[in-house]
């Protein structure tokens, strides 16, 4: 076997893997209210900084290209003026590895103070985001 058909052999089962332990940590109950919020809102608001960021970006231009009312801004006031906006009727999505960035903390704040539904995806369970 040459070095390259080894590297191959070792993302596939790497990717495997992950797919098998990402299926272990899967809430169905969590995933219907998370489909829910996103299909019934009148608009969906996408935030993330940093590496985060361009995850939200890649998360839009999915929901962009089946034809749902989404935002993602790069800037954080343009993302504070849209988390000052949202209303309870829109759904936000807040993306944070750590789920301790204090700007997508501030945001979450907000949204939460216009009872606006929040999904939140990060890494760490015990993070001060997920209070939210």
């Amino acid at each position: 076997m040459n070095d390259v058909t080894q590297i191959v052999d070792s993302l596939e089962s790497h990717m495997i893997e992950s797919i098998y332990q990402t299926k272990k940590l899967l809430n169905y109950e969590i995933i219907d209210k998370t489909a829910n919020c996103i299909a019934l809102a009148k608009k969906i608001h996408i935030f993330g900084v940093g590496t985060s960021l361009k995850v939200a970006e890649n998360f839009y231009f999915k929901l962009f290209r089946i034809a749902l009312n989404v935002d993602v801004h790069r800037s954080f006031s343009e993302q504070w003026i849209e988390a000052m906006n949202a209303s309870n009727k829109d759904c936000a999505i807040i993306i944070s590895a750590s789920g301790e960035t204090g700007d997508m903390l501030k945001i979450a704040e907000q949204l939460l103070k216009n009872g606006v539904p929040i999904i939140t995806l990060t890494e760490n369970k015990d993070s001060k985001l997920l209070h939210y």
